[in-house]
């Protein structure tokens, strides 16, 4: 742009997709011309060409009250002149010019033939989406597209580009680079969905930092930028089926078309026969697990909110058997593959229903379920209170529990309450996929469900 307009070119087109940059390089085009160059940037130039001819001038400080058209292209004409005489350059600068019409385009080509025999005495750059490419491609405006000396495309940025200017965008912003902010997953998401367009990067990078922030984490990985891409309603694209071969209809073909469409329907059968098979299995092999349920269980079934009465009662005479890992703290605890119903070594602990102060109860208690997912425990009340909140303002109906182990007090995270043990599971599996910090889920089922 710079060079087009030093070089007296005419018409420049700059074309790039929404987001890609092309304000920006204006601004510093604007920033880098020299001072014999005047220049006129109309943002937005919507409306007619007189319209435009007006904010040209007024842009140049030109008095253009009470004046008709005539009279507009005499002034405008009178000022580029004098400035060409003077040494002088002028350029007209347009953004958004999708939005101008053909018939102010054309108006534009026929300015523009105001011009000394040797050069042109004033410079037009048009920038605008990829729908200005095929506007200037329409019949009536083939003239002005033979005009055009000079057309770039601003080009999305490549996965190694996006991640050099990630990194370049977190320098100018005073990181120093201790360690990785961004996670290669991440980074990868984050090139996919953003399909190189700056403006794309910017937005789902701002927002991962700050979602980050608010869950004191010091690294953003796949979770957090799939919640970004749920905030900002952004979906993958759905891929085009590959349609399937067309088999020419012979007699051998129509003659085993039937037995394969029944291998497929048995084939199908087969594998229902055996999930249910194995849903069983893991129904019966819990059953056990469900029997050591303790009268806490019974309490959490019952309808209505917990009064402070009735949870002194229960740390008096309910026991519970739940699972805290030996020999590792549960913020330390090391990641683990989630599996339909953890194998551990369990310890007995009190464990009841905790109501905070200043509450009647934490939360309403349905005697018709007997399932519940415990997805956190730690010594914090503080911590516990936080995840708590955090899985309530996702709609889940979490609470807290108390106990004690070797002397120390535990705090508990729990969710639900539902039917069957598959479907705590099913919850807390769904709740792992979405915060990191509960990975170490399990099902707890009262005495009375049962």
């Amino acid at each position: 742009m710079v060079y087009g307009i030093e070089q007296r070119r005419g018409f420049i087109a700059i074309i790039g997709e929404v987001g890609s940059g092309k304000t920006t390089l204006i601004h510093s085009l604007l920033s880098n011309l020299d001072n014999k160059t005047e220049t006129a940037f109309i943002f937005y130039p919507s409306g007619t060409y007189s319209d435009l001819l007006r904010n040209i001038l007024m842009e140049f400080d030109v008095d253009t009250e009470g004046k008709d058209n005539l009279e507009l292209h005499l002034q405008f004409h009178n000022f580029v002149i004098d400035r060409f005489r003077k040494g002088g350059n002028v350029a007209l600068i347009f953004d958004e010019a999708q939005n101008m019409s053909p018939e102010v385009l054309e108006q534009l080509r026929l300015l523009s033939n105001l011009e000394s025999p040797q050069e042109k005495l004033f410079q037009i750059i048009l920038a605008g989406q990829p729908e200005l490419s095929n506007k200037l491609n329409r019949p009536e405006l083939r003239q002005l597209k033979q005009r055009i000396s000079i057309r770039r495309e601003i080009e999305s940025l490549s996965d190694r580009e996006v991640r050099s200017y990630i990194e370049h965008r977190l320098k100018v912003a005073g990181y120093e680079g201790h360690h990785k902010l961004f996670s290669e997953e991440a980074l990868d998401m984050i090139c996919h969905y953003s399909k190189g367009i700056p403006r794309m990067i910017n937005i789902l990078c701002d927002n991962s930092l700050l979602i980050a922030y608010g869950l004191s984490k010091r690294k953003i990985d796949e979770s957090i930028i799939r919640e970004v891409l749920t905030d900002l309603k952004i979906e993958q694209p759905i891929e085009e089926k590959v349609p399937a071969a067309e088999h020419p209809a012979t007699a051998d073909y129509l003659a085993i078309r039937p037995l394969k469409k029944g291998l497929q329907i048995g084939g199908i059968l087969l594998c229902m026969l055996t999930l249910f098979a194995i849903t069983i299995f893991l129904i019966q092999r819990d059953s056990g697990i469900g029997a050591r349920s303790s009268k806490l269980e019974e309490l959490t079934a019952d309808t209505g909110m917990l009064s402070s009465a009735s949870i002194n009662k229960a740390r008096k005479n309910s026991m519970e058997t739940v699972t805290f890992p030996e020999e590792e703290s549960p913020m330390e605890a090391k990641e683990q593959e989630p599996v339909t119903q953890r194998s551990r070594k369990r310890v007995q602990v009190t464990m009841v229903p905790l109501v905070e102060e200043g509450s009647s109860g934490d939360v309403g208690l349905e005697s018709s379920y007997s399932w519940a997912v415990q997805v956190y425990s730690c010594q914090s009340l503080t911590q516990a209170k936080h995840l708590k909140d955090q899985l309530r303002l996702k709609g889940l109906p979490a609470y807290l529990i108390v106990g004690a182990l070797d002397g120390e007090t535990w705090y508990g995270v729990r969710v639900g309450f539902y039917d069957s043990q598959k479907e705590a599971l099913e919850a807390g599996m769904k709740i792992a996929s979405e915060f990191d910090t509960y990975e170490d889920y399990f099902a707890i089922q009262s005495q009375q469900g049962k």
